[in-house]
């Protein structure tokens, strides 16, 4: 074989795996399971329990019985170093205003380690079911009602607000507690924080949120896939080799 032939055959091979590899991940991104994938996903979370400082930014576009219901928006970092984050309000017995800005707690749900002692409530199950209600704010087919009925649910986890379920919904209010106290326990709770002002005892702390950070995906090549990356390049340099030998002869 010519030393353009060989080059060419060995680039090939290098493509078709690479493009191999690209072909799998796809898969699985798509819900394949395939254990012989040449591409190794490692997951990381972008956080640890710890503190962080926060900017409640504003309540949702729903309401019910004057307070605002749903998804808030917030902010996490410092100014010059901010995450746009959604807050999911868990506690209806404090309250916080647009601009207002603390340094807070996050304790993971999914280790459980600090509740009770860096949270309001010592209920990890609890925090779990509103996690899971949070998820349910945008079921297709809910209305406002549906969407205040979920958040006065879940307000009604940690204490009695007083505060009846609302009329007009696809679903009626109870409907709602009985999925999380049934389902909750189905909820994949990697990434999700409880965040409470770690001057929670003080009276006019910020009110306690969920928060959902999930982990991002790294890809990174197999072993196998950068050896044939290796090899191919030893058959480019001995083609190169033999061309020179070529010309001297």
């Amino acid at each position: 074989m010519r030393p353009r032939a060989v080059a060419f055959a060995v680039v090939a091979s290098f493509v078709l795996a690479v493009t191999a590899s690209a072909q799998n991940q796809q898969g699985q991104n798509q819900g394949g399971n395939s254990p012989s994938s040449p591409l190794l996903s490692s997951s990381t979370p972008q956080l640890q329990s710890g503190q962080q400082h926060f900017t409640f930014v504003g309540g949702g576009s729903v309401s019910a019985y004057g307070y605002s219901v749903g998804p808030y928006s917030g902010l996490m970092g410092t100014q010059g170093n901010q995450t746009p984050v959604i807050l999911n309000c868990v506690d209806f017995f404090h309250s916080v205003h647009a601009g207002e800005q603390w340094d807070a707690n996050l304790t993971s749900l999914s280790t459980g380690t600090g509740i009770g002692t860096n949270t309001r409530s010592s209920s990890l199950s609890l925090y779990r079911e509103a996690a899971y209600l949070s998820t349910l704010y945008g079921t297709a087919g809910n209305n406002n009602t549906d969407v205040a009925n979920i958040q006065i649910s879940i307000w009604n986890l940690f204490g009695n607000t007083g505060l009846a379920y609302k009329s007009g919904g696809n679903q009626t209010g109870s409907y709602w507690m009985r999925q999380a106290t049934t389902n909750y326990a189905s909820l994949n709770t990697t990434g999700y924080y409880v965040v409470t002002d770690i001057n929670k005892n003080q009276s006019g702390s910020a009110q306690e949120f969920l928060m959902y950070n999930p982990p991002t995906t790294t890809v990174t090549p197999e072993p196998a896939t950068l050896v044939l990356f290796g090899t191919g390049f030893v058959g480019l340099a001995g083609v190169r080799l033999r061309r020179r030998r070529s010309q001297k002869s």
